[in-house]
């Protein structure tokens, strides 16, 4: 239970304040492109226009089917209060004591941007969890290795897809994304073989650090021609 208290401290800070944001300002439309799509899908069930990015006006429609703008800032509290949790596992992740994590995730939480837009129809904080969750689960699959499980592969995948889905222009990460898990898998890769081939540790350095210079004079010295 007291490994609980500051995450329970967080949550309830994040609602005092998130609620006093609520009374204290009226809802705004900042992309009137999802207010658009969110009360077309509510009220017709589609839309038509699909040159604004669909996962918000989706999510969010069903909110304010059922209470208008209320719904909008009900689910924009819920949405803030999950941010916080996810800030708050991504820090335990990353081997940060409980309240380290919990005074850790209060400065994202309490952002200018991500407070006010408890009364904003707009995705900045359901994008901002999704590439938080897309970071905790890789952080996961980092820790895992050299044997990462097939279930956090596939849902670093969904996660990735709901977030491009939200925000198209994430796809600009992928490629950051593959360079380094093929970084990590070829840096595992080649201490694993030392390991297994019984090298001693001093020489695993000066054979991992001429490998190294190795490949980068392969790479950087010009290309004879056959």
């Amino acid at each position: 239970m007291l490994s609980k208290r500051p995450l329970i401290f967080l949550l309830l800070v994040t609602a005092v304040l998130s609620i006093a944001t609520a009374l204290r300002t009226h809802v705004s439309y900042p992309m009137p492109g999802y207010q658009a799509d969110t009360i077309e899908w509510a009220a017709n069930g589609r839309v038509a226009d699909t040159f604004t990015p669909l996962a918000y006006p989706l999510f969010a429609g069903p909110a304010y089917r059922f209470a208008g703008d209320r719904g909008i800032v009900v689910l924009q509290i819920l949405l803030q209060l999950a941010l916080a949790g996810v800030c708050y596992l991504l820090l335990r992740e990353l081997r940060l004591p409980p309240t380290w994590s919990a005074y850790g995730s209060l400065p994202v939480v309490l952002f200018p941007d991500v407070i006010l837009s408890v009364t904003k129809l707009w995705d900045l904080t359901l994008s901002t969890i999704l590439l938080l969750l897309l970071v905790l689960v890789s952080l996961r699959i980092g820790h895992s290795m050299p044997s990462p499980r097939l279930k956090l592969t596939a849902v670093s995948g969904l996660i990735f897809a709901a977030a491009v889905f939200c925000r198209p222009n994430l796809m600009l990460l992928l490629p950051i994304v593959i360079v380094l898990l093929l970084l990590r898998r070829t840096a595992l890769s080649l201490e694993h073989c030392r390991t297994r081939c019984g090298i001693p540790s001093h020489r695993r350095c000066r054979i991992f650090s001429t490998g190294h210079h190795q490949s980068w004079f392969r790479l950087l010295s010009p290309q004879r021609p056959l």
